[in-house]
């Protein structure tokens, strides 16, 4: 079956949906975080996502809103046609029963009771709408009481037939073919209507050049490269891309020189140590922050967007109980008076973050799903924000299976690499519009999948997918929340996780900060979060002073002067174009590293399974990791495209991130780990993929 958008057309009272945000009393009460995620589909395959280059102009309701119509039927708010905006569609209840809270009433006893599938999942059939017309209608739970029913019909386009349950048409193009047009912009054929065939999308324009179906950037500048410019100084950045261009100017109130501002302050990045809950906030760090407003100095320093999945989403209680709007408010701030005017301040009468339902936070989702549906930026041009907090890895980190293939083409590994694109990618989107991103890592779940995984649980796993979101928000000196290292506290009693072992359980609304209510994960997660957001407002906006000293990375990344690897978990973004080249084979290896390369070196006083790894954001970047008990191609212990494993003895060891040729150097992010202490899977032989 052919999987298309579709959309109801229908005459219904809207004048309450005219713009505004309707009243919570029309909204289903969803305030319980314990609510099982939804399941998601492979990436490559089609999805019911919409594609970028579809356009709208206006929301018409808020995503996932269900309410009851003046005929009591049930009205839910999704973005059918895949026009990138929400509209509504309406299923019919029994008259004799009616609606409430958005949901078909049982007869008996005026709750959501029981139904019967009409159809099956995801079919869809030819038939006609009340005027004749030929077209599609397809099965699926509109009215969220469990059970599938048809949709109405949605017309063939241009008059086609309906014909084996799909509209008849006509590939006018290869599905992902790309190709040139002219010397500077490129097409790309996908199924843009929906109708099962492909035709040509709108022309991209590319930044540099195009050759052969593919964008070739016309580079401004060189990585890491900053110049002196006005009154400031400028740096070369990445755009969406991945071309590098000229940042805005930073203005310096001490003079420039050789592009950086003068300043009693040790201006390098600073590292950010995976034992503790925030990372730190220096004077670097506001430099770079004010780099990204720059960006777009117009967003309002006011507001945040809420971007996840359903740990933030409108049915979980994520920062809603900061708001003074609807019935989720609510708090005990016990004594912690210094957040009230942070709290105060994104609580306006104009826009109230707290209370906003955001379209980029939707239970079940993936960092994926905010970057290919364009949902991101949608609620970034919606809210005009100059915060993010952003928070994916849950729903990632089973994205290919709770495996370990040892080609590194499915399970963790390859979740993990692809976790890794798809945060960059977002992180890039937030940056370029002048948003500051607040990074929230990888939580504790300790739920057992219900598939042949040999043991390798969930929860052996969440310090690695942690180091991805620390290594991206460390890279752009951006705040950092761990959330994980804030639940060990609660390990004996299940990390402050609800029965699923997945979502928090919460205590009040989720705002209360008494002993007993940080007990759940949900307040220790809203705590933290404004903890998070009135440490980087005071200091940014505000114009305080940074609260932190730089933590510094120890050596320069040469063979004489290696990076220290001085605690465990580590992480370290580097760029292997501006690395060195001494290796180019390894006895452990028959493969060639033509390339440039970084040297890590690790010191141990104990037994110590570790797993180690590099990644990178875009197949043109190939890089390799390997472990050395020496600085000597022939004392190679093994390697790996991406991960090596590997149980050591005390003792000091090397890890070198080589490049497989000179062309293929590029930016990479490695990443050290300790595997838990009952993890049998990790390290229980050396090995890479």
């Amino acid at each position: 079956m052919i999987k298309l958008k579709y959309t109801v057309l229908m005459i219904v009272e809207i004048l309450l949906f005219s713009g505004c945000e309707m009243d919570d009393r029309n909204y289903v009460s969803m305030e319980d975080e314990h609510q099982s995620d939804a399941d998601q589909k492979d990436p490559n395959q089609d999805n019911n996502d919409p594609p970028e280059n579809k356009t709208c102009t206006k929301n018409v309701c808020v995503d996932g809103t269900r309410v009851c119509s003046l005929d009591g039927d049930v009205m839910f708010c999704a973005d059918f046609d895949g026009d990138g905006c929400t509209e509504w569609t309406i299923s019919p209840c029994d008259k004799l029963i009616g609606c409430e809270n958005g949901y078909c009433k049982n007869e008996s006893n005026g709750e959501s009771g029981a139904c019967s599938d009409q159809c099956e999942p995801d079919d869809y059939q030819c038939d006609e709408d009340d005027d004749g017309n030929v077209g599609l209608k397809k099965c699926d739970d509109y009215n969220g009481d469990g059970c599938v029913e048809w949709s109405s019909v949605v017309v063939c386009p241009n008059g086609q037939a309906c014909i084996d349950d799909r509209c008849a048409c006509t590939d006018v193009c290869s599905a992902g073919k790309t190709e040139c047009v002219g010397s500077n912009a490129l097409r790309t054929c996908v199924d843009l209507n929906f109708d099962g065939c492909y035709e040509w999308a709108e022309n991209t324009l590319c930044d540099g050049i195009c050759v052969d179906g593919e964008c070739q950037c016309a580079h401004a500048c060189e990585t890491e490269e900053a110049v002196c410019a006005e009154n400031g100084y400028k740096f070369c950045t990445e755009n969406q891309n991945g071309c590098r261009v000229w940042s805005a100017v930073i203005p310096c109130e001490q003079g420039c020189e050789n592009g950086k501002c003068h300043s009693p302050e040790t201006m390098k990045p600073t590292r950010y140590p995976g034992n503790t809950i925030h990372s730190p906030i220096t004077a670097y760090a506001v430099e770079k922050m004010k780099a990204i407003i720059a960006n777009n100095p117009s967003q309002n320093n006011d507001r945040f967007i809420k971007v996840g999945d359903s740990h933030m989403y409108s049915g979980s209680v994520f920062m809603y109980c900061f708001s003074k709007t609807g019935s989720k408010g609510g708090m005990d701030l016990n004594g912690e008076t210094e957040l009230n005017d942070v709290i105060n301040t994104f609580q306006s009468d104009e826009f109230d973050s707290f209370h906003r339902d955001s379209v980029a936070a939707v239970a079940g989702k993936t960092a994926y799903w905010a970057n290919s549906g364009g949902f991101l930026n949608d609620e970034i041009q919606a809210v005009k924000p100059r915060f993010a907090f952003y928070g994916y890895g849950t729903n990632d980190m089973g994205w290919y299976g709770y495996t370990k293939p040892a080609d590194g083409t499915a399970g963790y590994y390859k979740a993990l690499e692809w976790y890794y694109q798809n945060v960059s990618k977002g992180a890039k989107t937030m940056i370029n519009n002048g948003v500051i991103p607040l990074f929230i890592g990888t939580g504790y779940r300790t739920d057992k999948p219900t598939v042949d995984n040999d043991g390798l649980l969930p929860i052996h796993w969440v310090k690695t997918f942690d180091a991805v979101a620390r290594g991206v928000a460390e890279k752009y000196q951006v705040p950092y929340y761990n959330l994980a290292y804030s639940q060990l506290p609660l390990a004996a009693s299940g990390y402050g996780l609800g029965g699923d072992g997945i979502h928090h359980k919460r205590i009040g609304k989720g705002c209360d900060f008494t002993n007993n209510g940080l007990t759940g994960g949900a307040n220790i997660r809203n705590h933290h979060a404004i903890q998070m957001l009135n440490r980087v407002w005071k200091t940014l906006i505000q114009g305080e002073k940074a609260p932190d000293k730089v933590i510094e990375f120890e050596g320069s990344g040469s063979a004489s002067d290696p990076w220290v690897i001085d605690a465990l978990p580590y992480t370290h973004s580097e760029n292997t174009t501006n690395g060195y080249n001494r290796f180019v084979s390894y006895n452990c290896s028959s493969a060639k590293e033509e390339g440039p390369e970084f040297y890590y070196t690790l010191t141990l006083s104990k037994q110590t399974r570790i797993r180690a790894f590099a990644l990178s954001n875009t197949s043109s970047v190939d890089v390799d990791i390997h472990l050395l008990s020496d600085l000597n191609e022939s004392k190679c212990i093994t390697r790996g495209n991406i991960w090596v494993e590997a149980t050591l003895s005390a003792g000091t060891y090397f890890f070198v991130v080589d490049t497989y040729k000179t062309t293929t150097a590029g930016e990479y992010l490695f990443a050290i780990v300790e595997c838990d202490e009952d993890d049998a899977y990790c390290a229980a032989t050396i090995t890479g993929g």
